[in-house]
């Protein structure tokens, strides 16, 4: 009776182990997702405040050329 009660342990064993696994890896995916996602929201804000910079400056440049040629 012992010998047919061992393959169930070990096969709900593998099952548990396979569905940690399984969870783990959902849960780095997400993390990795999400990861992601910020940077990508931190790189379009920062692209969006150096077109802001590059504007002023060269609205800066164009009324000092303006305001030195008269």
């Amino acid at each position: 009776m012992k010998a047919a009660f061992l393959p169930r342990k070990g096969l709900v064993l593998a099952v548990l182990a396979a569905v940690a696994l399984s969870a783990c890896s959902a849960e780095k995916a997400f993390d990795n997702t999400v990861d992601a996602t910020l940077w990508t929201g931190k790189t379009a804000v920062r692209a969006g405040a150096g077109v802001v910079k590059l504007g002023a400056k060269g609205a800066g440049a164009v009324a000092r050329a303006a305001t030195d040629a008269e």
